[in-house]
């Protein structure tokens, strides 16, 4: 079964009033079948049954989620579609900053079959090849194709082309403009890791060209700069104009957004969250749960390893429907027996480890655990200053850092945190990292009431990118390592039952080079620390 193409669902900046007429779309159209095929972003996620869904209006945001045995995932919607084969919602997480597509169809349907991305792909191909004649001529195409590839974490949305051009072997990998905003980012990653396959072929090629849409090379542009020079030398960025079909070069440097201090003021530090004074906790909480009050209105906001049960103010108390939906409590059940159901299922001994209350924000429950005792990633962090999802902004939008730390030797820390594999996890760390040393030498942390009485390095900010020891990406030392010296990235394997508690398995510096002796590297274990004899 599918919806036939209907009225486009999407209004940038949804008020409260339309949400409801899109939970009704949604949910009706999930009543059709008894079991739905999931496409997010063009892959193929899961086939799950239409009970494994749900949506739930929550303080004014319409809330999409699923859950499978592996993951659970929630989104807010900023829109639907109903197409001729089934159904797309336009997602968005972290306010805006992250932007996604999702796709559900019957479990028949064929990749495809959406809306003809295949053939818009193949289409994109002629034209890159076409545009590359134009560019190198003359030119001998040696290979093409889109689709899916046998090299790991180069996704199938990639347009990959190679040539030899005035005696010279080149590459090319490109996205066309229909693609997510997510998937066009990751271009960067998927030539990493595509330039790194190719060095180890008989004939490697001397560069891989980047080509993106117009407009839509900031952020590869700036991620470009933090990368290392071997790295950098390798690999060149191109947009394509629609109008003439022509390449036209860009340089790896920040395109203007990072130096529009408007656009990207940083916020003001918030004060360690506590119990409200103003709005009395509800009752004895459930061992697990706890309540803090929000720094700026004061509401309490009642919590379950990181996950929001419900949300206490002067009006009232405002329960997360799509908590209790999960729960399986009827309509009308109170917040303490929502709140006991919540902390059974949402501990680190539940037997119910695939209930979607046990796995919904995963990292939100590891951040926690962290940051009561932050010394366990790095002995040198300063368990006083540890500040969690910090606004972040950039040509994307807006994103968070998931902590925001100082060390005793005053270097900043940047955490970021995984529990599934995340091929963009490097690539979004650097991101931050970027951000972070913009600010830094500026000298707005202090400014802006952060690491109060703590004196900021003038060292480059560490990078940490923290999770499950099995639940790196098979390709994340490839991109981890293009990433330059300067930029001091560790890896924290922590113990896959971390929730038992968190323990690191191995702490490694990724990006460091034989010639390479910058600081931040005590940190690594006694083995790691060698240097190259002189």
């Amino acid at each position: 079964m599918g919806s036939k193409e209907g009225k486009k669902l999407y209004v940038p900046g949804l008020k409260m009033k339309d949400l409801p007429a899109i939970k009704y779309t949604i949910e009706q159209f999930l009543s059709g079948a008894p079991s739905w095929r999931v496409r997010l972003n063009d892959a193929w996620l899961a086939d799950l049954p239409r009970d494994q869904f749900a949506t739930s209006i929550e303080f004014g945001k319409l809330i999409f989620a699923l859950w499978t045995e592996e993951r659970s995932e929630s989104w807010r919607v900023a829109g639907c579609e109903p197409r001729s084969v089934g159904l797309r919602l336009m997602l968005t997480r972290r306010m805006g900053g992250e932007r996604f597509r999702l796709d559900l169809g019957t479990t028949g349907i064929r990749p495809g079959d959406f809306d003809g991305l295949a053939e818009l792909r193949e289409t994109h191909l002629e034209r890159i090849v076409a545009a590359l004649r134009a560019r190198f001529s003359p030119m001998a195409l040696v290979s093409s194709g889109v689709g899916r590839s046998h090299v790991s974490g180069l996704s199938s949305i990639y347009t990959r082309v190679a040539f030899r051009a005035a005696g010279r072997r080149l590459a090319a990998v490109s996205i066309g403009e229909n693609e997510a905003d997510e998937s066009i980012h990751g271009i960067l990653t998927a030539a990493i890791i595509w330039t790194h396959q190719l060095a180890g072929s008989s004939l490697p090629p001397e560069r891989c060209l980047i080509i993106v849409p117009e407009k839509r090379s900031s952020i590869i542009a700036r991620r470009m700069t933090a990368l290392s020079a071997e790295t950098r030398t390798r690999l060149e960025i191109f947009e394509l104009q629609p109008q003439d079909n022509i390449l036209r070069p860009i340089q790896p440097a920040d395109q203007g957004l990072l130096f529009d201090p408007v656009a990207i003021r940083l916020a003001r530090a918030r004060p360690e969250l506590r119990p409200s004074r103003s709005i009395p906790v509800p009752g004895r909480l459930p061992t697990g749960m706890r309540a803090i009050s929000h720094p700026d209105t004061g509401a309490l906001r009642l919590t379950c390893h990181g996950l929001e049960v419900a949300e206490v103010t002067a009006r009232g108390t405002r329960i997360n429907r799509a908590v209790a939906k999960a729960a399986g409590l009827r309509r009308g059940s109170g917040l303490h027996q929502l709140g006991a159901r919540v902390a059974q299922i949402r501990r680190a001994e539940s037997d119910q480890r695939w209930h979607p209350l046990f796995r919904w924000q995963a990292e939100r429950w590891l951040e926690e655990l962290i940051r009561e005792d932050p010394v366990r990633i790095d002995p040198q962090l300063n368990p006083k200053y540890l500040y969690p999802q910090v606004p972040a902004h950039g040509a994307s939008g807006k994103g968070r850092i998931d902590l925001l730390g100082i060390r005793h030797d005053g270097r900043l820390a940047i955490l970021e945190l995984k529990v599934t594999e995340d091929l963009e996890l490097p690539m979004q760390g650097l991101d931050y990292w970027l951000r972070v040393e913009w600010h830094r030498k500026r000298g707005d942390f202090h400014r802006r009431g952060y690491f109060a009485d703590a004196s900021v390095s003038s060292l480059p900010a560490v990078l940490y990118l923290v999770a499950p020891v099995f639940r790196f990406h098979r390709e994340f030392e490839v991109v981890s390592r293009a990433i330059d010296p300067e930029v001091p990235v560790y890896r924290i394997s922590l113990n896959e039952d971390w929730r038992s508690g968190v323990k690191v398995l191995k702490r490694d510096r990724l990006n460091v080079t034989p010639h390479f002796s910058g600081p931040g590297d005590e940190t690594l274990p006694r083995h790691a620390q060698r240097r190259p004899r002189h």
